[in-house]
């Protein structure tokens, strides 16, 4: 269930159905209330009583036009000075590919950024 409308277009990509929030809100005040009362709950405790976690803690109803590219994500995560000419100025390529690419940057931008302080750390020391 999405909590946004159903609509022909992208003209009503931000209304929201107040049904579907309501019957969410009712879902997390069911959880909320057996945690209060359960005292120390585990995850297993949980889906033992019937509550899907992977539902809580995903929303596996939101819909995304992006079809990910492995390729373009390669590219971004791997090789990313060559990568943004065959891949990001392309005009030939597709808007996921492109996005896949970015999507890789980012990746590598955030491993580089944790790993190269440790990395630094023991070299010089």
């Amino acid at each position: 269930m999405s909590l946004f409308a159903e609509g022909d277009g992208k003209s009503h990509l931000f209304d929201l159905d107040e049904s579907a929030l309501e019957v969410q809100f009712e879902e997390l005040s069911v959880l909320e209330n057996f945690v209060l009362e359960n005292g120390n709950v585990t995850a297993i405790s949980l889906k033992d009583n019937g509550f899907d976690m992977a539902g809580y803690a995903f929303n596996t109803n939101m819909t995304s036009d992006l079809d990910f590219q492995w390729e373009g994500f390669l590219w971004g995560f791997l090789c990313c000075p060559v990568g943004f000419f065959v891949i990001a100025i392309d005009k030939d390529e597709t808007r996921d590919n492109k996005i896949s690419f970015w999507i890789g940057v980012g990746a590598g931008v955030v491993l580089s950024a944790i790993t190269s302080p440790i990395y630094l750390r023991y070299y010089y020391h």
